[in-house]
């Protein structure tokens, strides 16, 4: 996800489960700009289902992470992410596993 030009939120989705043509499509995104105060605000909802993710799947854990480039042009200068595996080339093994051990 990232913030165009105008202003809108741009989207792609690297890895995606084989069934899942295009998973962006049933996903929602937003992104606010206070200049002001120089904060930029990122909202993403995600079903799960286009993750390929199963209530099954969230009571034993699934590894997840994700990362904000930030790129004003041609190359990324830096990014941010929420766990070690993912900025560096990709190792699922260091992303965090999250359950829901009451997932229905």
């Amino acid at each position: 996800m990232a913030r165009l030009s105008d202003g809108s939120p741009g989207k792609h989705c690297w890895h995606r489960p084989e069934a899942e043509a295009s998973p962006t499509a049933r996903m929602a995104f937003g992104v606010s700009r206070e200049e002001d105060v120089k904060q930029t605000v990122y909202n993403a909802r995600i079903p799960l289902a286009v993750l390929g993710v199963t209530p099954q799947h969230l009571k034993t854990g699934i590894r997840f992470s994700f990362l904000v480039n930030d790129n004003d042009g041609d190359a990324r200068e830096g990014w941010m992410a929420l766990s070690e595996g993912i900025g560096r080339g990709k190792d699922p093994s260091k992303y965090p596993v999250i359950a829901v051990p009451r997932a229905q």
